[in-house]
């Protein structure tokens, strides 16, 4: 049975959304979906649970009508699902979304390539820590080489095509497809280690060479070796 979900809970690790002294410039829409993804993947949020926006609201102290703008982006990634009439957000299946999450990212990674770009004239990737990382979340290595492989290409996008394939794709896959959230969702990948990661070597070589037509079977291949492995 489903359950209203209480006000999401302050991470002292992140910038509290309303707090007007924090460094983070990015949108208060952007910053209460990063908590909500956070809570989701270390267990405060559970599929079936109800999503309080109101609670939710007060709780972080933003506006009713941002905490909306940002379940609408939380429901295009896949981790919240609204009923074809129904008014309250539903939470979805966090481990399943992940496999989505890959498909996408291969898809932007396929279209910087099919654009012409090169390997050669891509600057070196920047090892930043991502959201699952400023939270002291355990990222596998196969889902940090694709993220840090992405990183030059998805900076050859404009400015607001690369903020919302950050938002909608890099951070969520950040979160969601670490070891914590794995565990806490009951979730492991299909696929060892070992088999995932040649999988990725073989990605990493397509781009190199530009070859951005075997980008999707590859990232298919990956996002079945990832995807829970669930009688």
């Amino acid at each position: 049975m489903s359950t209203t979900l209480p006000p999401t809970a302050s991470h002292p690790t992140a910038p509290h959304p309303s707090d007007p002294q924090a460094s983070d410039p990015r949108p208060v829409v952007d910053l209460v979906g990063d908590v909500f993804l956070v809570d989701l993947a270390t267990g405060r949020h559970t599929p079936g649970d109800v999503l309080d926006e109101a609670a939710v609201a007060d709780e972080l102290g933003v506006t009713l009508a941002e905490v909306r703008r940002s379940v609408d982006v939380l429901c295009r990634i896949g981790v919240l699902l609204r009923p074809p009439f129904g008014r309250d957000a539903v939470v979805g299946l966090p481990a399943y979304c992940t496999t989505t999450l890959l498909r996408r990212l291969g898809g932007a990674i396929e279209l910087a390539l099919a654009r012409g770009a090169r390997a050669e004239d891509l600057p070196e990737p920047r090892p930043a820590a991502t959201l699952g990382d400023r939270h002291g979340l355990e990222t596998p290595l196969d889902i940090a080489r694709l993220i840090e492989l992405a990183d030059p290409l998805l900076g050859l996008f404009d400015d607001d095509e690369a903020a919302r394939l950050d938002r909608e794709v890099v951070r969520p896959l950040s979160v969601l497809a670490t070891e914590q959230a794995l565990r806490v969702h009951g979730a492991a990948p299909a696929l060892s280690d070992d088999l995932r990661a040649r999988i990725v070597d073989e990605i990493e070589t397509a781009v190199h060479y530009g070859e951005w037509r075997a980008i999707p079977g590859l990232m298919a291949d990956f996002s079945i070796a990832f995807a829970p492995d669930k009688p």
